[in-house]
C-alpha cells in the first residue's frame, strides 16, 4: 500500500512539473511571435511602400516646381492668409496693406526655409529618396532610371543649380535674417543645415 502511495505522488508530482513546463514553453513561443511580430511592424515602418515612396517623389517634384508667392499681387486679406501660412504672428493694430505688405515681403524667406525643411525631412525620413529631395531642395527635378541626358542639359542643370544654391545661400543664412522675422531664427538655422547638407548630397554642386 505505501508502495502505490508513493508511485502515485510521484506520478502527480511528475505531471505538475510537465504542466509547468509546457506553460513556460509556451509562453516563450507566444513572447517569441509578439517580438517577431513587432519586429515585422518595425521593418514595415521603416521600409515605406511603392506608393508611398510614389506619394513622397511626387510631393517633392512639387516643391521643386514650387514659385515663391509674391506679396505685390496680394489683397490685404491674402496676405493676412499668407502670413498666418508660415506662421508669422502680425502685430496687434498692423491692418493697413503697405504695412502687411513690408512683412510679407520678409516673410517670402521664411516661406523658402519651409520648402527647405519639407523637402529635407523627405529624405530623412526615406533614405531611397535623399538624393531627390536633395534635387529639390535646389528646385531640380531627378530624372527617371536610365534617362538620357544631353551635356547641353546637363551643364544648364548645373548651372541652374549654383544659382540656386546662391540664392538659397543669401536668403537662409541666419546672419540675414530680416529683423521682422526675428522670432523665427530657430526656423532659418534650421534649414540653413538643411541646406548645407543638400548641398554635400548633389554631385555638381561639389566641384
Amino acid at each position: 500500500m505505501g508502495k502505490r502511495t508513493a508511485a502515485a505522488q510521484f506520478a502527480v508530482i511528475k505531471e505538475l512539473v510537465n504542466q509547468h513546463l509546457r506553460r513556460i514553453v509556451q509562453r516563450d513561443f507566444e513572447n517569441g511571435t509578439s517580438s517577431g511580430a513587432s519586429s515585422s511592424s518595425n521593418s514595415q515602418q521603416q521600409q515605406p511602400s511603392v506608393w508611398q515612396q510614389q506619394q513622397q517623389q511626387r510631393q517633392l517634384d512639387t516643391e521643386a516646381a514650387a514659385v515663391p508667392p509674391d506679396p505685390e499681387k496680394m489683397s490685404a486679406h491674402a496676405l493676412k492668409e499668407f502670413l498666418k501660412q508660415v506662421k508669422v504672428d502680425i502685430p496687434r493694430g498692423l491692418t493697413q496693406r503697405e504695412q502687411l505688405l513690408e512683412l510679407a515681403k520678409a516673410a517670402v524667406q521664411l516661406w523658402e526655409a519651409h520648402r527647405v525643411l519639407r523637402c529635407a525631412r523627405i529624405g530623412q525620413q526615406h533614405p531611397s529618396l535623399e538624393l531627390p529631395a536633395a534635387l529639390a531642395v535646389f528646385k531640380q527635378k531627378s530624372h527617371a532610371a536610365g534617362a538620357a541626358v544631353t551635356a547641353a542639359a546637363e551643364e544648364a542643370e548645373k548651372r541652374a543649380l549654383k544659382k540656386a544654391c546662391r540664392q538659397l545661400q543669401l536668403a537662409l543664412h541666419p546672419d540675414k535674417t530680416p529683423q521682422q522675422l526675428a522670432g523665427q531664427q530657430a526656423v532659418f538655422v534650421e534649414a540653413f543645415k538643411a541646406l548645407q547638407h543638400a548641398q554635400q548630397l548633389v554631385p555638381a554642386l561639389k566641384t
